[in-house]
C-alpha cells in the first residue's frame, strides 16, 4: 500500500512483491496520526509509482508537498521478482480474473515468454517505480529486499528517531520460495527475456543474474 504519515513525516511507496503486505502490516504499529493509506482509491492505487503519488499529493487538497517527506521503499532483484510472481500465480484462487492467464500450469519459461509479454504489471521497468519523467530518482531510501525487510526498516526508523515493533510478521510468503534458488528457474533465452525488459533496473542497481 502506498502510506502517507504525516506525523513522521514518511511516505512508503509499495513495489509490488517486494514485501509489500508484510511492510504495510509493520508500519500499522508506528504510523503517525492523521495518516492516508491508499487502496485503489482517487488517483492512485496500492502499487503506484512515485511520480503518481508524487502528482496526487502535489495537486490534491491535502495541504501537503513529496518533497518535505521522506520517501523510501524496497526494490527487488529482477530475477527473483519475476520468479516471485511466477509462484504467485500459480497459487492464485482467482486465476482467471483480471486479465491474467491461466498460468497454473505454466512452466517458468511459458510464464515469461506468454503471461510477462503481454501484461503490463509484469513487463515495465522496476526502476520506474521510483524515477520523474526525467529519469531522476525521487525516492529518498532505496532498500533491496534480499538484504532483509526488517533489519533495513529498524535501521532507518531508528536513524529518525522512530520506535518501532520488534518483530515483523511475514506475509504472502511461498513455502517454496523459501527453500529454492531463483537461478533454478531460468535458461538463455529466460535470463535474456529479463534482460531486455528489466535492462534499466539491473544497470543502475548493479543487479545480475
Amino acid at each position: 500500500m502506498c502510506i502517507i504519515d504525516n506525523e513522521n513525516k514518511l511516505i512508503y511507496i509499495a513495489i509490488s512483491k517486494c514485501g509489500t503486505t508484510s511492510i504495510q502490516q509493520y508500519f500499522k504499529n508506528i504510523v503517525g496520526s492523521p495518516y492516508i493509506i491508499n487502496s485503489n482509491e482517487n488517483e492512485i492505487n496500492k502499487h503506484s509509482k512515485a511520480l503518481d503519488i508524487k502528482s496526487f499529493i502535489n495537486s490534491s487538497s491535502l495541504s501537503i508537498n513529496y518533497n518535505d517527506y521522506h520517501s523510501i521503499t524496497f526494490i527487488r532483484n529482477p530475477f527473483d521478482w519475476y520468479v516471485s510472481w511466477y509462484e504467485y500465480c500459480k497459487r492464485r484462487r482467482d486465476n482467471n480474473n483480471n486479465n491474467w492467464l491461466d498460468t497454473r500450469n505454466m512452466t517458468f519459461k511459458e510464464f515469461m515468454e506468454i503471461e510477462v509479454n503481454i501484461n503490463r504489471k509484469l513487463s515495465k521497468e522496476l526502476l520506474d517505480f521510483v524515477i520523474d519523467e526525467n529519469d531522476k530518482i525521487i525516492v529518498n531510501t532505496i532498500m533491496k529486499y534480499e538484504d532483509g525487510l526488517e533489519n533495513q526498516l529498524q535501521q532507518f526508523l531508528n536513524s529518525r528517531g522512530i520506535k518501532c515493533p520488534k518483530k515483523m510478521i511475514y506475509l504472502n510468503n511461498s513455502t517454496h520460495r523459501n527453500t529454492t534458488k531463483y537461478r533454478h528457474y531460468y535458461d538463455k533465452e529466460t535470463i535474456a527475456i529479463v534482460e531486455k525488459l528489466q535492462q534499466k533496473t539491473l544497470h543502475y542497481f548493479n543487479y545480475q543474474y
